[in-house]
């Protein structure tokens, strides 16, 4: 059996979202629970990181990856740790109610399984990863930009993991997104992110292309003004390195449109945008190849032609969704390289 999104309802625009929208916060829902805001319909950024509308698909319909096994269990349970630190310091000051010790050597052996299994709720850790929760959150500490980014200034409260939903009149469809750190006002909003480089700029750079997260600061920011009316114009990154020596920086992308010399003269910020297809390719632009293809406007053409075919009862094989997802087989099938 197949599993597809109800993707008719990604097109519904009297389609109830999960939570209540806050007015402090103009429309966001707080203290949403992470698998609900997950199984909301709607179109996120994860998907659209995928190079193809075939990629893009088969996040959908891959089957859920064990993410407790071999090499993962480690730094998993770390970055959820850091996040603790960064977003919920709360829960480090009261560890012991959300942890379990493992009683093994390592976070990945059919005893920890066990334990997870029989301990729901409760994260596995070792002594060693405590001890390097402790060094990440003395990093974030050490840096005074950092706490002041999550802390926000006096007087101004801040969210954490706040979940958007809204609905685009111009694509005609969902959005949603979920943001780590959002002040009530101000002129920012934020991610925590952990690294296992050495969490240099050249480092974080190539991290953002590797991983969309040029893509995740243009859609957040972009989706927020769709949401609130309100332009924020930055986005910052705060990046804890999980590996000795401890560290923390933060890197910021500006929301700039065209018209800024330092936009037009091909920034990331730039790319991702047109990259995703939120602003149209100016008429002679030189890199226009590069965007012949955005990538939203693909989404929305392979899920409404699959929408059609769910609401019409059609059947839906491999065969059937690999045709109407396709990958590089409409183009030039031979690229060659110089």
């Amino acid at each position: 059996m197949i599993r597809l999104p109800n993707f008719p309802a990604f097109f519904n625009a009297t389609q109830p979202m999960p939570g209540t929208p806050s007015p402090e916060f103009k429309g966001y829902r707080l203290n949403l629970d992470e698998p609900l805001y997950r199984e909301a319909p709607g179109i996120n950024v994860s998907i659209l990181k995928a190079p193809t509308a075939c990629d893009m698909l088969h996040e959908y319909v891959k089957p859920p990856k064990e993410e407790w096994t071999a090499s993962g269990a480690y730094p998993k349970s770390l970055g959820t740790i850091a996040h603790w630190c960064a977003l919920e310091p709360h829960k480090i000051a009261t560890i012991q109610e959300h942890t379990l010790l493992c009683e093994t050597d390592g976070l990945a052996t059919k005893r920890a399984m066990q334990q997870r299994e029989d301990n729901p709720g409760k994260l596995l850790v070792t002594q060693e990863l405590l001890d390097d929760a402790m060094a990440c959150m003395a990093a974030v500490k050490a840096n005074h930009t950092a706490m002041r980014l999550l802390r926000g200034e006096e007087g101004n409260t801040i969210a954490t993991e706040a979940s958007g939903f809204v609905f685009d009149p111009e694509f005609a469809l969902w959005r949603k997104w979920r943001v780590d750190v959002l002040p009530r006002f101000g002129n920012y909003m934020a991610d925590v992110k952990t690294t296992r480089t050495d969490g240099s700029e050249r480092a974080w750079i190539q991290e953002c292309y590797k991983f969309g997260y040029f893509h995740q600061a243009a859609w957040y920011l972009d989706s927020h003004e769709l949401l609130t009316g309100e332009r924020r114009p930055w986005f910052f990154w705060v990046v804890i390195t999980t590996d000795a020596p401890f560290k923390c920086h933060v890197f910021a992308i500006r929301n700039m449109r065209r018209g800024n010399p330092l936009y037009d003269e091909k920034s990331k910020f730039r790319w991702a945008r047109l990259s995703l297809g939120l602003e149209a390719v100016e008429a002679g632009d030189e890199d226009a190849f590069k965007f012949a293809t955005p990538r939203l406007p693909t989404f929305i053409q392979c899920a409404q032609e699959t929408a059609d075919m769910q609401s019409a009862l059609a059947t839906l094989n491999e065969e059937t969704l690999r045709r109407l997802w396709p990958a590089w087989e409409h183009e030039d099938p031979i690229v060659e390289i110089v």
